[in-house]
Order: structure tokens, then C-alpha cells, then sequence
């Protein structure tokens, strides 16, 4: 379960998220709002990448504003995530970008190979597996991250910033029904995007940020408990 309690977030003078309060747990969520609106800096503050200015964020009961530098290194360990910049390693192939995630899981080699092969497949990016990273596109890269973050089937928090970015309609459907498929075991999925929904995806839960808060929410009843 994550939760947000009047959480801000300021940089200098400016406040980009000035009061977050939100609950999400076992469902598929989208983050929307235009450019600027603070959909990236709330993935940050979720990932633990930095803190928030004011009021407190919980994963799982676990707060992660004035924890340990290591309890905040475990807490990313346990995350699939999906940055808006792809972070594959250039001069390692797609497959070994994908396994290299679940090595330092503590997955053995040879499975982690394997593992990692079975979910390129599943991406379409089977031709691309021997490729070196720095030879895609950007759409392609985008692909093989999704493989690498999904390829953690422990993982019970998906994380992806602007999920459709560089993707043609076919592979966003595609992106989008592998993303209802973690979902439905058990995952709780966050993305944030501009648009509301991703092809493939189904119903999704939609929080729109506005003004640094959430001004609407599609499951309108969950916000009144969160507040």
C-alpha cells in the first residue's frame, strides 16, 4: 500500500507538489497532468530518490522520509521501474541489460539469462536481444527497459514515467496488456503521463494533478478517504 500524506515537495522558492494526499494499493493508477505538473517529481519521491519538503510517504508501512541511506537502498531494490530516460547500459546487449537486473537480485547467471530471454519475447524484442543497447531506438530501448523492469516478477510495485513515450500504437497496446497482466497478480501499477490511459490497458484509476495537489480523482470516494 502506498500512501501520501500531505506531502510537498519545493525547490527554492518554488513549490511544484504542495499538498499530495493520496492511498493506492493492488490497482492500476495513472498520474495525470500537463508538463510541470509534478508527475515525475512524485515517482522521485516514491522511489525514494529524495525527500519530500513536507508530510510523510509510506510503502507498505515503511516511511520514507528520515530512513536509513540503506533501508532506502532496499526499498528501490524491491521496485520495477520504468524511467522516462531509458538507463541501459550502451555497451551490453538488450539481453544482458535485462539479466544484469536480476543478477544483482541474486538470481543465478544461467536463469537470469534465461528469464531474461522469455521476457524479451513477451516485449516482441526477441531480434533485439543480442543487439548492442546503444545501437536502438529510442522506442526499442523503451521496450527492452520495460522487459528489464518486468522480468522482476517479485517486484509488487510497478513504476513507469510517460509509459507511451517513443512507442507506436501497437507496442503501447502491447506495453499496456502486459501492464494489466502484473496487475492482476497481485502488483500495484503507477504510471505517469500526460494522456489518461495506455491501448491495452483497461480501466484504469486516474488521479489528475493540478496546482500541486490531486484536483480530481476518477474513484472519487477513494479521495475522500485519503484526505
Amino acid at each position: 500500500m502506498v500512501r501520501f500524506f500531505h506531502v510537498a515537495r519545493a525547490y527554492g522558492a518554488r513549490e511544484v507538489l504542495s499538498d499530495v494526499t493520496l492511498s493506492l494499493g493492488g490497482e492500476i493508477a495513472v498520474i495525470a497532468g500537463a508538463a510541470g505538473a509534478g508527475k515525475s517529481v512524485l515517482l522521485r519521491l516514491l522511489c525514494g530518490l529524495e525527500p519530500p519538503t513536507r508530510g510523510w510517504i509510506t510503502v507498505d508501512g515503511l516511511p520514507l522520509a528520515a530512513t536509513a541511506a540503506d533501508v532506502l537502498a532496499a526499498h528501490r531494490r524491491r521496485l520495477a521501474v520504468v524511467p522516462q530516460n531509458p538507463l541501459l547500459i550502451g555497451d551490453r546487449t538488450a539481453i544482458h541489460n535485462v539479466s544484469l537486473a536480476l543478477e544483482v537480485q541474486g538470481v543465478p547467471r544461467g536463469e537470469a539469462q534465461e528469464r531474461a530471454g522469455e521476457v524479451l519475447v513477451q516485449f516482441g524484442c526477441e531480434e533485439m536481444a543480442d543487439c548492442l543497447a546503444s545501437t536502438l531506438s529510442s522506442g526499442q530501448r523503451r521496450l527492452v527497459s520495460f522487459a528489464r523492469a518486468l522480468a522482476r516478477e517479485d517486484a509488487k510495485l510497478v513504476i513507469a514515467d510517460e509509459p507511451t513515450a517513443g512507442l507506436d500504437p501497437a507496442a503501447q497496446a502491447l506495453v499496456g496488456r502486459l501492464l494489466r497482466e502484473r496487475a492482476a497478480s497481485g502488483a500495484t501499477v503507477i504510471l505517469a503521463s500526460q494522456q489518461s490511459g495506455l491501448p491495452g490497458l483497461g480501466d484504469a484509476r486516474v488521479l489528475f494533478l493540478d496546482g500541486g495537489r490531486v484536483a480530481w480523482d476518477s474513484q472519487g470516494e477513494r479521495a475522500s478517504e485519503a484526505s
